[in-house]
């Protein structure tokens, strides 16, 4: 295009004829100019370009969020299995126990046995195969905020690129493991939820939870003297600790909590 007898080049005309500010006209051409002389001097489109420390330390960085949103998902699957335990120890123990019952829809045997392992257990949490998977990806995800700390001002490349590959390993491993306690959250609940529907205000009343000597009380008691948090106390202590956890289930229900989050992503254990 021309004006007033000056010949523009393309970078100063916004490709309709209309001039284009000085500018503008100054950002395209220093655009262009940064372009290879040559097509010849091209990167293939494949070409895998070199990290840096900032790109090393960021995805560090993304790992350590990562592994704590993986404890925070196990905080709220903790939640979830103590507010499916409550559920299931407010069924009266005939119920929950006998898989035929006159007046009740019948239950195969396997799920009442399946539901006493998980919420009558008489070991502690942090010893059951049911919390298996539950340490296993804790562990995990505490490996991955151990080690992303620990070269939290590194220098060294190669050493970076290693952890960062032996994260991301770690990581795929917690979520196979998140994936499989979800699974066995789900059957879980669905089974809580076929033995609680034999409850009926007139046959079959819900249990009094609040009688600490009681069948029910007694056993749902015994299954709070299961928690993390009472089995770390001595046993005055722990008794007082689970009668204040089943007073607050019974009136408030269950809190949210840092079950793990608490434990496994402060301290890298």
């Amino acid at each position: 295009m021309s004006s007033g007898g000056i010949q523009l080049s393309p970078a100063e005309t916004n490709g309709t004829g209309a001039l284009l500010s000085a500018d503008k006209s100054s950002k395209i051409e220093k655009w262009l100019d940064a372009f290879p002389p040559s097509p010849l001097d091209f990167e293939e489109a494949y070409t895998e370009r070199e990290a840096t420390l900032a790109h090393y330390h960021d995805w560090h960085d993304m790992h350590q969020h990562d592994a704590l949103h993986i404890l925070h998902k196990l905080d709220a699957y903790e939640r979830r299995y103590r507010a499916l335990g409550f559920t299931y120890h407010t069924v009266p123990h005939a119920l929950r126990h006998s898989p035929t019952l006159q007046g009740c829809r019948a239950i195969g045997p396997g799920v009442l046995h399946r539901l006493g392992g998980v919420f009558e257990p008489a070991t502690p949490q942090s010893e059951q195969p049911f919390f298996l998977a539950w340490r296993t990806c804790a562990s995990l995800a505490a490996k991955v905020i151990a080690e992303a700390r620990e070269f939290l001002d590194a220098a060294d490349i190669p050493a970076l690129e290693a952890v960062h590959r032996r994260c991301g390993y770690l990581l795929r491993v917690a979520e196979r493991e998140l994936k499989a306690i979800r699974g066995a959250m789900r059957a879980v609940r669905d089974m809580v939820e076929e033995v609680a529907g034999r409850i009926d205000p007139a046959a079959h009343p819900a249990a009094d939870l609040s009688q600490a000597f009681g069948v029910e009380g007694g056993l749902f008691r015994r299954w709070i003297w299961t928690f993390p948090e009472v089995q770390g106390k001595a046993p005055l202590a722990s008794r007082v600790e689970f009668e204040a956890i089943a007073q607050d289930m019974i009136t408030k229900g269950v809190m949210e909590g840092r079950w793990w989050s608490g434990k496994y992503g402060t301290s890298g254990e």
